[in-house]
């Protein structure tokens, strides 16, 4: 089963723009530019675990967001993701049936578009690591 996480930028209720070098200078070496305009995710021993980051409406440098599908979740990659959120106003949100979306800060949910959440019982605010990984409910032994 596939797990996809994604993450918008957003502004004044509207969707926002991220820098793609922001988005490359926090994933940093792992993330491997190729051809079809996908990243590959790759991991410390060098192996390519099938995770892309799928620029969505791309121009030149800037972005609205991306799909992350089957995310490594390695810490070294969710502190990307939290050097992402704390620094753009951005909305990480997967597939859940609890909390589904979160941000850095709480304000970030009320530049989001108003059709993108009925209720903000199901978003968090991460402020850490352990936060994404409690809220992604993923097992990490």
């Amino acid at each position: 089963m596939s797990f996809d996480i994604f993450l918008l930028a957003c502004k004044d209720g509207e969707v926002g723009a991220l820098d793609v070098d922001l988005v490359a200078r926090a994933f940093g070496p792992l993330a491997k530019p190729l051809e079809d305009g996908s990243w590959a995710m790759l991991f410390d021993d060098g192996e390519h675990y099938g995770s892309y980051l799928d620029f969505s409406e791309e121009t030149e440098s800037v972005i609205t967001g991306f799909g992350i599908g089957d995310p490594p979740f390695s810490n070294a990659f969710l502190e990307a993701l939290m050097d992402i959120l704390r620094q753009t106003p951005s909305i990480l949100y997967w597939p859940s049936d609890g909390v589904w979306a979160c941000a850095a800060r709480a304000d970030v949910f009320d530049q989001a578009p108003a059709d993108m959440f009925n209720s903000r019982d199901e978003l968090a605010v991460a402020s850490s690591i352990a936060d994404l990984k409690s809220y992604l409910e993923l097992d990490f032994k």
